[in-house]
């Protein structure tokens, strides 16, 4: 987005919601998610990836829509997900450019450090 009013409005009403000040106003909800979260882990110890995923959802859906999610199959907690899904597996090819544009790097053992990408190629 180039610098202009347009940009200006956009970081004015981020900086509303999110400069330090208005920070506090969020630990009510973050304690929830927290409890929750806790509550979750307590109940199905085996299944803390979803607990932990619930816990970032539902803070962040009531921060920036207001909204809560109330369970994993929740609609809009599925579509977030979803989304999330979606932009990791755009990024899965970057890998894969990695190794065309410098060739050498496939003759990188995959257990080197920093071979990640070969993993994930």
């Amino acid at each position: 987005m180039p610098y202009g009013n347009r940009w200006r409005l956009n970081r004015r009403i981020f900086h509303q919601a999110f400069h330090q000040a208005s920070t506090p106003a969020y630990h009510a909800v973050q304690l929830r998610s927290a409890h929750k979260m806790s509550f979750g882990l307590l109940q199905d110890p085996g299944n803390y990836p979803n607990h932990f995923q619930m816990f970032t959802l539902t803070f962040m859906l009531f921060i920036i829509y207001d909204c809560e999610a109330k369970a994993k199959d929740d609609h809009i907690a599925h579509a977030i997900t979803r989304y999330g899904e979606l932009i990791v597996d755009g990024f899965a090819p970057a890998a894969m450019m990695l190794m065309e544009t410098f060739p050498f790097l496939v003759k990188l053992p995959s257990w080197f450090p920093g071979a990640t990408f070969k993993r994930a190629s």
